[in-house]
């Protein structure tokens, strides 16, 4: 797998979370599957972005002035999603997540799939010959498997998805 289908996948696993999580965040009965999402969806998303940042968006640092550019802009925009996943994660379902989770998804998207999916992977790809493209795969994913526990500390154990078969945690905030 090359580095283009590793974000994609990433991005596609993390609109699943958002849709699973919206489903559940208006009903106060489901507080326990809601926190667990929110895990689920916070710890995703603060790898992915780690591992972007420290793997793709350094490569894209060096590559055409344009996607220097995303490279710098990217990082704040990882910094306003994870202050919406922190939010996420301390509130019980009901009107205020619903409301989190609609803005912190609409932030998702218009990174994700709009600015990254649309402009910056296709630019990315470019520049990139089909080995480096695999290398910075393999790099992605080592840094992902070894930011993992950091994050899980931070946030709590996460619930990981069916692809990886681990078994479910509670997310316990001290």
């Amino acid at each position: 797998m090359d580095i283009i289908k590793c974000i994609k996948a990433d991005h596609d696993e993390a609109a699943a979370l958002f849709g699973e999580l919206a489903r559940v965040a208006h009903d106060d009965r489901r507080t326990s599957d809601a926190m667990r999402l929110a895990v689920r969806l916070a710890v995703a998303l603060k790898i992915h972005a780690h591992a972007e940042e420290k793997i793709v968006y350094e490569v894209m640092s060096g590559a055409t002035p344009d996607l220097a550019a995303f490279s710098r802009e990217g990082k704040y925009e990882h910094e306003l999603l994870d202050l919406l996943l922190d939010r996420l994660l301390v509130q019980r379902p009901g009107p205020e997540l619903v409301a989190i989770l609609k803005v912190a998804r609409h932030e998702f998207e218009h990174h994700a799939r709009v600015e990254e999916e649309g402009e910056l992977l296709p630019a990315l790809a470019a520049c990139l010959d089909p080995g480096r493209g695999l290398h910075l795969a393999h790099d992605f994913l080592y840094e992902r498997r070894r930011i993992r526990p950091a994050i899980e500390r931070l946030v709590g154990p996460a619930v990981r998805g069916t692809h990886d078969g681990l078994r479910t945690h509670h997310h316990r905030r001290w």
